[in-house]
């Protein structure tokens, strides 16, 4: 509208110019300078009046902007009125649930305290039996020692319980010998006989000298010898005692050592009471004296030589 009215403005404005143009021109010179003047101001006035319309434009696309980044504002404003209306709400309640965990907080403050001393009664309590435990665990270890010693003792015990029921039968079959032993080794042996080389591995198969065990010193070499020379007079034999000491061919080791000797109807034989090995040396059945004998499977340089139980 304002290009409008500025349009009708310029119209009369050259009219007016066109007609005292006309008027003038034909009067003289100075007339035509001003029509030329005239004409002049108003191609200005044209180019103005474009510039004007072009920023006119522009100020109208600059308005529409304007206008559209408003409403986009206000769209945006009533936008954030509505969150800001939701937030304050939002807001009351989490005040609301502020002070309700305050309260709680308050509420467990406490029944945190309580469960503080409850907590380092309980330790307290926890200590003990700790200490108690602690002493348990080194009574128990000191049970589990007594066990292992008493197992080891009762093992001890029960081989000592063989032991002593093997001396026990030891005994009784010494016993049960005993008066006839006596009988025999009280007086001199009358009616003495001779027996065979059958006669008396068949003896010795029976006598139970041998099954008697080892026990240095209460029950050694000499002792089964004299034993078995003191049995062997229950069958009227005189059988002798002898002892040797020399050195062992093989090791050099020393050698002392107590046998049997008794002369049987093939001659003399040697005896060891503690297997009843029976052997004799060369045909002849020659005496044991010193040098190199087999005695009992072992090889002897024999040194000396005693008859402490005679068998002749």
């Amino acid at each position: 509208m304002l290009g409008l009215k500025e349009n009708s403005r310029l119209k009369r404005a050259l009219a007016v110019c066109i007609a005292i143009a006309i008027l003038l021109a034909g009067s003289n010179v100075w007339l035509f300078i001003r029509a030329a003047s005239a004409e002049a101001h108003l191609d200005a006035l044209r180019w103005e009046h474009s510039r004007l319309i072009a920023e006119y434009n522009d100020l109208g696309n600059r308005y529409s902007e304007l206008r559209s980044t408003c409403e986009a504002l206000k769209t945006s404003y009533d936008l954030l009125q509505s969150e800001h209306a939701a937030l304050q709400g939002e807001h009351a309640s989490l005040e609301v649930s502020y002070q309700n965990l305050q309260s709680e907080y308050s509420s467990f403050r406490s029944r945190y305290d309580e469960l503080r001393q409850n907590y380092e009664s309980l330790k307290g309590d926890y200590q003990a039996l700790l200490d108690q435990y602690n002493t348990l665990v080194a009574e128990v270890a000191e049970y589990e020692a007594l066990q292992q010693d008493y197992a080891s003792l009762q093992t001890e015990y029960q081989n000592l319980q063989k032991q002593y029921d093997a001396l026990k039968k030891q005994y009784d079959d010494l016993f049960s010998d005993y008066n006839l032993l006596k009988e025999f080794f009280d007086r001199p042996l009358s009616n003495k006989r001779i027996p065979t080389l059958n006669q008396l591995l068949s003896w010795l198969g029976s006598d139970p000298t041998n099954t008697i065990g080892y026990y240095y010193p209460d029950f050694v070499c000499k002792d089964f010898a004299v034993m078995l020379s003191i049995r062997a007079r229950t069958q009227y034999w005189d059988m002798g005692v002898v002892a040797i000491w020399g050195y062992k061919r093989d090791t050099h080791e020393s050698y002392a050592h107590t046998i049997n000797a008794i002369i049987i109807t093939e001659g003399l034989v040697y005896v060891e009471p503690q297997n009843d090995h029976v052997w004799w040396y060369t045909e002849d059945h020659i005496e044991i004296r010193t040098g190199l004998f087999e005695i009992d499977n072992t090889w002897v340089y024999v040194e000396k030589i005693k008859v402490v139980l005679t068998y002749r």
